[in-house]
């Protein structure tokens, strides 16, 4: 398996190099959908672990080791990340020429040296932070990363996300970027345990009452979603400011609008409809399927978040980025099966050995 999908990087390396001879400008928006994906995936994980740890919950033992190697899979979506900001900044900020043409305030913040500070901060804080409770959970450190990820990712998401449009704004991007993070992540949990179960890798620990658990998430966080995505879109069409209303102008208008509403209708109405009862909810089927469909629509989520300021008469797709997609995913994929084998499966808990010493911990933190 690592083989293969060594071999679909492989071919993700030729598009992305054909993608940036040919449409840079593309390539670079591209990276950066790719970085922001993977990156939101292993934040989510990241998310789910952290709560797990603070509430103390025992019903999630089987699946932390998902969420570890999850986790631990940050770094490829930093890298990405920090290659399309880094080398791509001047093809994505189109303020980057446009001196003067800002609010005074809104250049200092997007100070190019600046921008680029904070780039560091928030990679060296999300590592450390991960990798510290990977290495020793207890409750306190996962509680920090609770408090300091609502601030970093807030921000992040206006440095890299917003910034592509500058003149728009909403004071509830940062709370929408994280319910369809939290949620993609959900769905990837939820993929990742059914075929690995399938394998008889955990049968033991994932069955059908840990599936209708994780459905009831997805179903909620689904809606929460949805009432974040609407709640966003009414305070802008009732404002009705052309700086604002221009955003949601341009998605809603030809191809842009059907991608809209299938992102809806991927991310709400199919988890919603179909994980309404709870014998949907136990079927390892039914929610393995909805599990990818919202993974896809948290893809096109992004998507039109992004492309639609370098593609504003509809959306297109050439060979070289589906190419390159399917690279980065292949590449996200081989981190994590090589994380995966790093260490054999636990008895009590799935947990690797170096996290289950109880006997050691402090007063206050979690054991096993």
């Amino acid at each position: 398996m690592k083989s293969t999908l060594l071999k679909v990087v492989g071919l993700g390396a030729i598009s992305a190099a054909a993608g940036f001879l040919v449409m840079p400008e593309r390539f670079w928006a591209n990276a950066l959908l790719a970085g922001l994906f993977t990156l939101t995936v292993s934040l989510g994980a990241a998310l789910f672990l952290a709560i797990q740890y603070v509430s103390d919950a025992s019903w999630s033992r089987g699946l932390r080791r998902i969420c570890e190697c999850l986790a631990a899979s940050v770094v490829v979506g930093e890298v990405l990340v920090f290659l399309a900001v880094a080398f791509g900044a001047r093809s994505l900020y189109g303020w980057i020429h446009a001196h003067g043409h800002l609010p005074h305030a809104q250049e200092l913040w997007l100070f190019r040296p600046f921008q680029f500070s904070r780039l560091f901060v928030y990679f060296g804080v999300w590592s450390a932070m991960i990798f510290a409770l990977l290495k020793r959970p207890s409750r306190g450190l996962a509680a920090a990363f609770l408090a300091v990820f609502a601030v970093t990712f807030t921000l992040a998401g206006m440095d890299w996300v917003m910034a592509l449009e500058p003149h728009w704004f909403s004071t509830m991007f940062g709370l929408y970027l994280f319910a369809g993070t939290f949620q993609c992540a959900l769905a990837v949990i939820i993929v990742m345990a059914v075929l690995l179960r399938e394998t008889d890798a955990m049968r033991r620990v994932v069955n059908a009452d840990l599936y209708h658990d994780l459905g009831k998430l997805l179903f909620g966080f689904s809606s929460f979603w949805a009432y974040i995505w609407f709640c966003q879109f009414l305070l802008i069409w009732y404002s009705n400011l052309p700086e604002e209303a221009g955003f949601h102008l341009l998605r809603l208008s030809g191809g842009w609008g059907a991608l809209s509403a299938l992102t809806v209708v991927l991310n709400w109405a199919v988890p919603f409809f179909v994980l309404m009862t709870r014998s949907a909810k136990r079927n390892s089927r039914v929610i393995f399927r909805v599990g990818l469909g919202v993974i896809l629509g948290h893809w096109l989520d992004l998507y039109v978040l992004v492309m639609p300021r370098f593609l504003p008469h509809g959306p297109s797709l050439a060979g070289w980025e589906a190419g390159l997609m399917a690279g980065v995913i292949a590449a996200f994929g081989w981190t994590l099966a090589c994380l995966w084998s790093r260490t054999a499966l636990q008895e009590s808990g799935m947990m690797p050995s170096r996290l289950r010493t109880s006997a050691t911990r402090p007063p206050g933190s979690m054991g096993f």
